[in-house]
């Protein structure tokens, strides 16, 4: 009897991807990655307030560089869970001078988990049998948030969101090979931002840009070609001291 493959699973097979854990791959084992970028946002701030007794105002796209590190359970057929060890992401502007935001860990305020779906493994990848992290080359990324904060004047003064929301991104690596967004993703747009009791704000159009992070292999080809610069410059200077 004649069995019939789907045309994606027969795609997969011809280019010899595994999806899942099949093809004698080993599920990715439990760790921790760290996803590097710049996280943005716009806020407004609530006039007659504690923090602010002048006008209300909007920054728009108000930044912070940082991270996000998780905690990764292992690979359960083609999804890994995590919880948020820490996120955080620092800047300044003048309005309200250098500032901090994110969830959890450092600051222990907020908090975040997620999950990593339709996990598919490159057969290829010299971490493939072992399960491996970059043995990833897809995977879709979703991160809840129930809460985060801001941290203004040096830390003296902690703002918390009061909705939750979520992150989602297409995954070409873990952490990713190619620049990745982290679009924000809830029901109502803005969600509110409370100092204590007190509503002093809105923070809206949530997104984060993660930077690449290289494969080793393009770092070894990488530090080989910045070698052979040197040998190159020191031997042209040889030859002009001849």
């Amino acid at each position: 009897m004649l069995r019939l493959i789907s045309r994606s699973a027969l795609v997969l097979m011809t280019l010899g991807i595994c999806q899942g854990a099949p093809c004698d791959a080993a599920p990715i084992v439990p760790g921790q990655t760290t996803f590097y970028g710049r996280a943005i946002q716009d806020v407004r701030i609530l006039g007659g307030t504690l923090i602010n007794p002048g006008p209300e105002f909007v920054i728009d796209d108000l930044f912070g560089d940082g991270y996000i590190t998780i905690d990764r359970q292992a690979q359960v057929g083609s999804s890994i869970s995590f919880t948020g060890v820490d996120s955080v992401f620092t800047g300044f502007r003048p309005e309200l001078g250098p500032y901090t935001f994110g969830a959890a860990g450092s600051v222990g305020v907020g908090s975040f988990h997620g999950t990593i779906d339709n996990i598919v493994q490159n057969p290829a990848d010299p971490g493939f049998a072992a399960g491996d992290p970059s043995s990833l080359i897809s995977g879709d990324l979703t991160i809840d948030v129930p809460s985060f904060y801001f941290q203004l004047a040096g830390g003296a003064i902690t703002l918390e969101t009061g909705a939750e929301f979520r992150f989602t991104a297409a995954l070409d690596g873990l952490p990713p090979r190619t620049a990745t967004l982290l679009e924000g993703r809830v029901p109502v747009n803005e969600i509110p931002v409370y100092f204590g009791q007190e509503l002093v704000g809105y923070s809206s159009d949530r997104r984060i840009e993660l930077r690449a992070v290289p494969e080793p292999s393009s770092m070894v080809l990488l530090g080989i070609g910045g070698l052979a610069l040197v040998g190159y410059g020191v031997r042209s200077k040889r030859q002009q001291a001849a």
